[in-house]
């Protein structure tokens, strides 16, 4: 390590959930997903939570990058499990 700067590997847990760093925008870049299978979804999980096969993270970036998926099956996948976007 040089300069005084952080190393490459992290040596202890981050004191922040990753969800909510900011930091993760992205310019001018897409993201391709091929043959993904989204099976038994249903709306909360076996503990309670919500869940949602495409969402948002409400703590993310303004500038959320293009998302295109290739050859996706939706298997049983309940229509409240499907998506969630936030309100503007």
């Amino acid at each position: 390590m040089f300069g005084g700067g952080m190393g490459n590997h992290p040596l202890m847990p981050s004191g922040k959930p990753y969800y909510k760093t900011m930091s993760y925008g992205s310019w001018s870049g897409s993201t391709e997903l091929y043959r993904n299978k989204f099976i038994n979804w249903q709306p909360k999980t076996e503990t309670g939570a919500r869940q949602f096969v495409l969402c948002l993270n409400p703590f993310g970036s303004d500038n959320i990058q293009p998302h295109k998926f290739y050859d996706t099956t939706f298997d049983n996948v309940h229509e409240d499990a499907m998506a969630w976007i936030m309100p503007p």
